[in-house]
């Protein structure tokens, strides 16, 4: 059964300091966050399903205060509702991440981490209320969340 969310139960970002930078296949577009804050989570939601073309996405998230856009001249948004954007690459298609500045909330796609600035392992599951039926969540041990937990920024 899915829990509530507590701060205790997110783990905070497996650095002290530092910044992370991500990006897009073809390299058009880069964004770049600053760390401790930032968290990492399986995410069942339909958007990330769908842009992921899996049962989950996987997804780094944080307060918007603490991400920038280094490079942005490529960067596509689609309002996915009324409180939220989605960004993706226009020239290679690559889904990067999103924005609800309703919850001071940015997430940005973990695979698009660029290799060895990250070492992290996703530490909670989210959305299940949105769960794709045909997929069996593992027996990871991970707190699980009906929606999206308060303390995951």
């Amino acid at each position: 059964m899915a829990q509530q969310a507590s701060t205790a139960d997110i783990p905070a970002g497996s650095k002290d300091a530092g910044t992370v930078t991500g990006g897009c296949h073809c390299g058009a577009c880069e964004w770049q966050v600053t760390l401790p804050t930032a968290t990492c989570g399986f995410c069942h939601c339909k958007f990330c399903r769908s842009v992921s073309g899996a049962p989950f996405g996987v997804v780094l998230t944080l307060p918007i205060g603490q991400t920038k856009w280094n490079k942005a001249g490529q960067r596509g948004v689609f309002h996915q509702s009324d409180t939220g954007v989605r960004y993706f690459c226009k020239n290679c298609g690559t889904t990067l991440g999103s924005e609800v500045p309703a919850f001071n909330m940015a997430s940005f796609n973990y695979t698009t981490i660029k290799s060895g600035q990250l070492d992290r392992k996703p530490s909670f599951h989210m959305n299940l209320e949105s769960k794709a039926d045909f997929y069996q969540l593992p027996d990871d041990g991970l707190p699980r969340y009906q929606a999206w937990p308060d303390a995951a920024w």
